[in-house]
């Protein structure tokens, strides 16, 4: 038996998807760059559950000149990994912070702190990333969307979440008869 649940007062989560086919690092790192030249206004918080994923996006932005290890926060695991790898790709300037620290321009956040974790920024918006071409997505960053959404406490923006994904590789298109 199917049964609806009823809430009230809840708002409405405004959810907006930009699909693209090709490489979502260079759209992200295009889109933070419109941010750091306040063509977009907002401080966003990229949920992407991949450091190699940030470390791509962060090579675009040095190589195009916005390279200031300043503007970013990088929260995910503080491990001898994730500062090698960061090292390894000529961003030994860039930090591992974590949720407490202080706010900068743009943030990039993986599942470490997806849940229990709480953002205070009035002007933060919530952008999940969803890159459909690498291994680790056949559990897709989706399947945390209601742990993601509302991560930022106070934010003017928490009834809109953005989601720029391209297709994951996993999913079948088919309607049940053909799977069947």
């Amino acid at each position: 038996p199917k049964s609806i649940s009823k809430w009230y007062g809840v708002k409405p989560i405004n959810m907006t998807h930009y699909k693209y086919e090709k490489d979502l690092n260079q759209v992200v790192a295009i889109l933070i760059i419109k941010f750091l030249k306040d063509e977009l206004e907002g401080n966003p918080y990229f949920f992407i559950n991949s450091v190699k994923n940030i470390i791509s996006i962060l090579r675009y932005l040095k190589s195009a000149g916005y390279g200031n290890s300043l503007d970013y926060r990088i929260i995910c695991a503080d491990n001898t990994y994730n500062r090698n790898s960061l090292n390894n790709a000529g961003l030994n300037n860039y930090e591992i912070l974590d949720s407490t620290s202080e706010n900068r321009k743009i943030t990039f956040i993986t599942s470490t702190g997806f849940e229990g974790s709480d953002y205070f920024d009035e002007d933060g918006l919530t952008y999940i990333i969803t890159d459909g071409t690498k291994d680790q997505t056949k559990y897709d960053i989706l399947t945390q969307i209601p742990q993601i959404i509302g991560r930022l406490r106070n934010s003017k923006y928490r009834y809109s979440v953005n989601v720029v994904y391209t297709s994951n590789t996993y999913f079948s298109y088919t309607t049940i008869d053909e799977y069947e």
